[in-house]
């Protein structure tokens, strides 16, 4: 259902892909899809039909930053978006709010950016391809990229990926701010600018996304374990809260499916 595409070399640190929809072939005209909790913000251009995000209808162009909740989106045969896809911690850079005042909300973009972003609006449905959808979006964010953010956001990407590393140990923040010589202060603030969570809920749910993906990939093989977590009920209490349907409901249901056709 969707396409994705590169993005060029000045912004590919930042900016992990383009993409468009293509929901043509949706069964009965609707699609729905399960957006479990993650960190990769999107900015989401509505180019035609209105769709739905869980109860709410959105006619708008949006920005989805970090959810700690799983959404369910649904769209119409005839849907069309166009949606930049961010690295973690990365949309920081281009806008002047912090991530944690983004957290769990679907935006107007104009909360987001300046008044130019209603130009950019306009150009990115004026245009006639992807090609030039690309183009003109790589120019806004290439002229709205704050270069004074960079050190910041290195330092909160580098805990990050530490963090990453180690979710699945109990002691995982400890040793963090033992190797880094941050105080637990300063480390909550850069991830509350840059990341927009606690590092002790980063922590979960980077471990939800680690077993999340190890689901797909053998299901029948898969040991909560094997991600730190102490016993059936704490996996299936988080999965729930990540995800919005325990392990069971999840691989019984559609979206299990649609995840594994998309090789997740």
């Amino acid at each position: 259902m969707y396409h994705l595409y590169p993005v060029c070399t000045v912004l590919k640190p930042y900016i992990d892909c383009f993409w468009e929809s293509d929901f043509q072939k949706a069964e009965n005209g609707l699609y729905q899809e399960l957006y479990v909790a993650q960190f990769n913000p999107n900015v989401i251009f509505n180019l035609h039909k209105n769709y739905q995000y869980n109860s709410n209808l959105v006619e708008l162009s949006t920005a989805v930053t970090v959810n700690t909740a799983p959404i369910l989106f649904t769209h119409q045969a005839d849907n069309q978006l166009f949606g930049i896809r961010f690295k973690t911690g990365a949309l920081r850079l281009f806008t002047p709010l912090a991530m944690h005042e983004l957290a769990d909300e679907m935006l107007n973009i104009n909360d987001l950016f300046d008044d130019k972003v209603a130009m950019l609006e306009t150009k990115i449905q004026d245009c006639s391809s992807t090609a030039e959808r690309i183009a003109v979006a790589e120019t806004f964010l290439i002229q709205h990229f704050d270069t004074q953010k960079l050190e910041k956001y290195q330092l909160a990407n580098n805990i990050q990926q530490h963090i990453q590393l180690h979710c699945t140990q109990t002691d995982c923040i400890q040793e963090v701010v033992k190797k880094t010589f941050l105080t637990q202060r300063s480390m909550d603030r850069y991830f509350q600018e840059y990341l927009g969570l606690s590092p002790k809920k980063m922590s979960r749910l980077m471990r939800f996304e680690q077993s999340f993906a190890a689901l797909h990939q053998d299901k029948n093989t898969f040991n909560y374990y094997d991600f730190g977590y102490y016993d059936q009920a704490h996996y299936s209490k988080e999965f729930k809260i990540f995800c919005g349907f325990s392990p069971t409901e999840y691989l019984k249901s559609t979206y299990f499916v649609q995840n594994l056709q998309a090789e997740h």
